[in-house]
């Protein structure tokens, strides 16, 4: 691989190169798979060294420079990238047992997704099944083994950890996460984007309704309401 002027970025031992652009068309990193490795080229030159080969990659948040991949990791490449198998033109004529074709078996190991910052370091490991964001790009929904959580790519931390069947945002008038911990039987937990769990469906009865951003829910035959107060950025309820 070369630039404009002739100069050599990568040489040819790679065998896919997928150039990351920024909003003003510039370069911002370099992607290339060597072997069963993914190495991040950054501007200055550094390469920083991944257990997988990328799929596809795109700069997500143009802000902080992340970069989603996807793509399969290294240890099921090492075993499953090559298989021999009997092949036949004419499936109709039993084979000869000793006409074998090399078949690239890529089509059918896992891909994995991941996130990665300016400095090609793993915000996300590339080991999940899904990721996603809402509306606040700062949050990373995250989905494993058929189960999800949210992380704070700003802070760095989950604040929602990844054991709940789906999660989603309510609304803008009640800024809370709703995670379910079985949808069959309506069991909910309710956090704030801080991580703090405000709501456990280990102390209340399963029963809600939303009223102009206000949640009602039922604890020991009691009714509550639960509202966010805007002025003091705070949560808080009151029995009816």
């Amino acid at each position: 691989m070369f630039d404009s002027l002739g100069k050599q970025i990568l040489p040819s031992e790679y065998s896919k190169i997928n150039l990351i652009w920024n909003r003003e068309n510039k370069r911002q990193y370099i992607l290339a798979d060597k072997g069963t490795y993914c190495y991040f080229v950054l501007n200055n030159g550094k390469k920083v060294k991944h257990d997988f080969i990328m799929e596809k990659a795109y700069l997500f948040n143009h802000e902080r420079k992340d970069v989603f991949v996807q793509g399969v990791q290294s240890k099921d490449l090492d075993r499953n990238l090559w298989t021999i198998e009997t092949y036949s033109k004419n499936p109709c004529r039993i084979p000869n047992p000793d006409t074998r074709i090399i078949i690239n078996n890529m089509k059918n190991l896992p891909i994995y997704q991941g996130l990665f910052d300016s400095l090609g370091q793993a915000v996300l490991s590339l080991e999940y099944d899904n990721i996603t964001f809402g509306k606040n790009t700062d949050y990373a929904i995250a989905s494993k083994e058929k189960r999800v959580g949210v992380y704070d790519i700003v802070n760095k931390k989950w604040i929602i950890p990844v054991r709940y069947e789906e999660v989603c945002g309510i609304n803008s008038e009640l800024p809370l996460y709703k995670a379910w911990i079985n949808k069959e039987k309506h069991k909910v937990d309710y956090y704030d984007y801080s991580g703090n769990l405000i709501l456990s469906s280990d102390i209340f009865i399963q029963s809600f309704n939303y009223q102009d951003g206000k949640i009602l829910f039922y604890k020991n035959g009691n009714t509550y309401k639960m509202y966010y107060n805007k002025e003091k950025q705070k949560i808080t309820w009151y029995k009816l």
